[in-house]
C-alpha cells in the first residue's frame, strides 16, 4: 500500500470535517462494501476513534458511544500531517484524533479506502496487513499541534502514558515513537497486549480509558469495550 494512498486519505477526510451518520455497518457487511462515507465514518467518529479538542479556556472530549508492514512492534501506519476542517480552524482550538490501528476494523477500512480510490494493491497486500500478527495494542494520536508531541517529551510521555480499565487495572506504555520527517504530526503509541499468555483488556473490563500528558496538557479519553466487538470478537 502506498504512503501516497493512506496521506490523501486523511487530508481529504479531516478537510471534509470529520464523519457522516449510519448505523454499525461493520457489523452488517463485509468491509470490501463499505461505502467512503461509512469508511470516514470508522476512522473519525466510530468506536475505535475519538476525537479531542483542546482550547486554552477549556478541554472537551467528543466522546460517542461512540514500510505498512514491519516487525513488531514499531510498527506505523505512515500518515501526512491533517488539515483542518474550515469549522475546526474557525474554533482556535487543537484536535487530536486518537486511534486504535491495530484493531481489524480500523485496517479494513484503510484497505477499503485505497479500493476505492482505485490505487494499485494486490490481494497479497491485503492479506498482508489484514492478518499481519498484533502482538501489541497500537493506538496512534494524529494532531493538529506538532508540538505537543516533540522526540524531546518521550521520556516524559513515558512514565504519563497509561492505559486503566473501570476497575482500575492499569497498563503502561511499553514505547513511545514520536512524528518523523515523514509524519510530523502523528505519534504512535504501544501497549501490551497479553501478559503471561492471558489479555490484559476483556469485555470484562467494560471500558478502557486512555491517558498520557503531552507537555502541560493532560490527553484522556474512553473507549467502551463492547462497542468494538465485531461477530463476537473484541477487536483492539
Amino acid at each position: 500500500m502506498r504512503k501516497r494512498a493512506i496521506g490523501v486519505l486523511m487530508l481529504i477526510f479531516l478537510m471534509a470535517g470529520g464523519a457522516g451518520k449510519g448505523g454499525k455497518f461493520w457489523q452488517e457487511k463485509p468491509f470490501a462494501e463499505w461505502t467512503e462515507k461509512e469508511v470516514r465514518k470508522l476512522l473519525f467518529d466510530s468506536p475505535w476513534v475519538k476525537k479531542w479538542r483542546y482550547s486554552f479556556s477549556k478541554t472537551d472530549i467528543i466522546s460517542r458511544d461512540t514500510n505498512i508492514i514491519g516487525e513488531e512492534p514499531n510498527r506505523r501506519v505512515p500518515i501526512n500531517p491533517p488539515v483542518l476542517s474550515p469549522e475546526e480552524e474557525r474554533s482556535a482550538e487543537q484536535v487530536y484524533y486518537i486511534s486504535w490501528i491495530s484493531a481489524l476494523p480500523w485496517k479494513q477500512a484503510i484497505v477499503r479506502y485505497t479500493q476505492l480510490q482505485r490505487q494499485p494493491l494486490d490481494v497479497i497486500q491485503i492479506e498482508r496487513f489484514l492478518k499481519a500478527p498484533e502482538s501489541y495494542i497500537r493506538i496512534n494520536i494524529t494532531t493538529s499541534d506538532p508540538e505537543l508531541i516533540l522526540p524531546a517529551l518521550k521520556d516524559k510521555i513515558m512514565k504519563m502514558t497509561y492505559l486503566q480499565t473501570k476497575t482500575r487495572k492499569k497498563i503502561p506504555v511499553l514505547d513511545y515513537l514520536p512524528p518523523t520527517m515523514e509524519n510530523k504530526r502523528v505519534a504512535l503509541f504501544i501497549f501490551p497486549r497479553e501478559e503471561d499468555g492471558k489479555p490484559l483488556l476483556t469485555l470484562e473490563d467494560k471500558e478502557v480509558t486512555f491517558s498520557t500528558r503531552l507537555n502541560d496538557l493532560t490527553l484522556r479519553c474512553k473507549f467502551k469495550l463492547k462497542d468494538m466487538v465485531v461477530n463476537g470478537k473484541l477487536q483492539i
